[in-house]
């Protein structure tokens, strides 16, 4: 028996360095992520947030904590933030990314695409983190290209000249109003 005691005691003392190591990998990657990472409790108010947020939200560590989601978010992120928090309750996986717009400390808004999970105490949900990245200028662009789209729909079927479209084996594969009428189609 007391030889065992000391190979007990030196796996304990080697577990123990091994948790402690990995708590410091899990708070550098927390604290260094580019992205916003972020904990809330299951009624939604903040318990840790990372430099990114801060960045993110323009605002102190004291301001986000404690302070509920809700004071970030649009109205309309704000139904499906509680029915994403109320399926991870249930168990449900919720594999998509969340879009929402959120409102930063000035009100400038910013639009985010969140990925999150749930903190568990055993099989009980306690919380949920979140990982948020910035997309406001991903929509921006997509916006713009949309935009630009249908002014290039418009300019091309109602402008006066015939204008088509053919592939490379000389179908025409799209044609404007013009064309369509100068062919007595329409």
């Amino acid at each position: 028996m007391s030889d065992k005691h000391p190979e007990e005691a030196t796996e304990k003392k080697i577990s123990e360095q091994k948790l402690a190591e990995s708590e410091t990998s899990y708070k550098d990657l927390f604290c260094d992520a580019l992205d916003a990472i972020y904990i809330h409790n299951t009624e939604g108010y903040f318990t840790d947030v990372n430099k990114a947020t801060l960045d993110l939200l323009g605002c102190t560590k004291e301001a986000i904590i404690g302070s509920h989601i809700s004071r970030w978010l649009r109205p309309e992120c704000i139904n499906l933030t509680h029915e994403t928090m109320e399926k991870q309750i249930k168990g449900l996986s919720v594999n998509q990314p969340m879009i929402c717009e959120i409102i930063r400390r000035d009100g400038k808004p910013v639009y985010v695409e969140v990925k999150s999970g749930e903190v568990k105490d055993g099989d009980r949900v306690i919380g949920f983190y979140g990982i948020a990245r910035d997309i406001t200028e991903r929509i921006k662009l997509e916006k713009e290209l949309k935009e630009s789209e249908v002014r290039y729909r418009d300019l091309f079927e109602n402008a006066d000249d015939a204008i088509f479209i053919s592939d490379a084996d000389g179908y025409i594969i799209m044609a404007n109003n013009a064309l369509v009428k100068g062919y007595g189609y329409i």
